[in-house]
């Protein structure tokens, strides 16, 4: 589901790979409801190379999330797998932003109920689906 609030960090290990761990929060402003995850991910850079970022604009990426919703009625904890394709956008040196579109399936997804007689925030798992769409928008600032 959508997360609006996701800081963290990539490292670039090698000369066409980057390495991330990211939290996430939904922050949602309601006691009924919230929604956390940690993610890992990797970047391959490939194609052509930025004048500004010294780096392979293009990337594939491959991600897995563990996130938590946490609603009045139940509580699911869940694995999600993320494969997309991106561009880095480089402003200058320093900053600049990505975008990439891809595809996510659940590959575990655990839940709990905790309150049966209240009535479910959303009626569906993400594993009753194959696999959704996944947009990302990144902004970045590197040291």
């Amino acid at each position: 589901m959508p997360e609006s609030f996701h800081p963290g960090f990539k490292i670039h290990a090698v000369e066409k790979s980057q390495f991330g761990i990211y939290y996430g929060n939904g922050l949602n402003f309601s006691n009924k409801y919230s929604c956390n995850s940690l993610t890992l991910d990797h970047q391959y850079h490939f194609d052509k190379l930025s004048e500004i970022s010294h780096r392979q604009i293009w990337f594939f990426r491959q991600g897995l999330l563990y996130g938590i919703d946490n609603s009045e009625y139940s509580k699911i904890k869940h694995f999600i797998l993320n494969l997309s394709i991106g561009r880095e956008f480089n402003i200058s040196p320093k900053h600049g932003f990505l975008g990439d579109l891809g595809l996510c399936r659940s590959i575990v997804e655990n839940e709990t109920i905790k309150d049966p007689d209240k009535d479910p925030r959303i009626d569906f798992k993400l594993k009753d689906f194959f696999a959704l769409p996944v947009i990302r928008l990144q902004f970045y600032y590197s040291l």
